[in-house]
């Protein structure tokens, strides 16, 4: 154990996805701004504050929290663990807001990772995308992982178009534990 690290200043990103390998437990009370986070390593990383991200947020290993934290992205932000038989696991805590604003958005867990991987998303805080549109706004599970789980827990508020398996050879479950999956829109199909 390396003891816990925290950082209380805005981080700025520089304009792109910058890594970070955490292998004891840290913590960003402040905001990070102006690029986005490859979380590395088996260790907790907590974002608390205020971030808004212009690259592409994953998970790659260990758990990212979000913990009274609020994320506007314009792309996208996901567990997607990168290493043999490891699990990576996104958590948005009671009191998180994450807004994906691209046209594009889709949350999901997992996407072009380790196959032999697990990825999980709990939700206990929210996640939209406002400016997504069909056949985009998806909850999609799986992809890239042969296990994927998202967990809807209690106070979580999952505002999507629909939830979606991702993929052909994983394995996906979608588990409610008191939390609301809410439609942005009728769904004939």
């Amino acid at each position: 154990d390396n003891g816990f690290l925290t950082f209380n200043g805005l981080m700025d990103m520089n304009a792109g996805a910058r890594n970070l390998t955490v292998n004891s437990d840290v913590l960003f009370s402040a905001g990070t701004v102006n690029g986005g986070l490859n979380k590395l390593g088996p260790a907790t990383l907590t974002l608390q504050g205020l971030h808004n991200w212009t690259s592409v947020t994953e998970a790659r290993a260990g758990t990212l929290i979000l913990d009274f934290a609020t994320v506007t992205s314009t792309e996208a932000v996901r567990p997607d663990c990168n290493v043999p038989g490891g699990v990576a696991r996104l958590v948005l805590a009671s009191g998180s807001v994450l807004e994906l604003n691209n046209a594009a958005a889709n949350f999901r867990a997992g996407f072009d990772g380790e196959t032999t991987a697990t990825n999980i998303i709990d939700i206990a805080g929210t996640v939209r995308m406002p400016n997504s549109a069909a056949p985009e706004q998806r909850l999609l599970i799986g992809g890239g992982s042969t296990h994927a789980i998202v967990n809807l827990l209690t106070e979580g508020l999952a505002v999507v178009r629909q939830v979606q398996k991702a993929g052909t050879g994983n394995y996906c479950e979608f588990n409610f534990d008191g939390g609301t999956l809410q439609a942005t829109a009728d769904n004939p199909t």
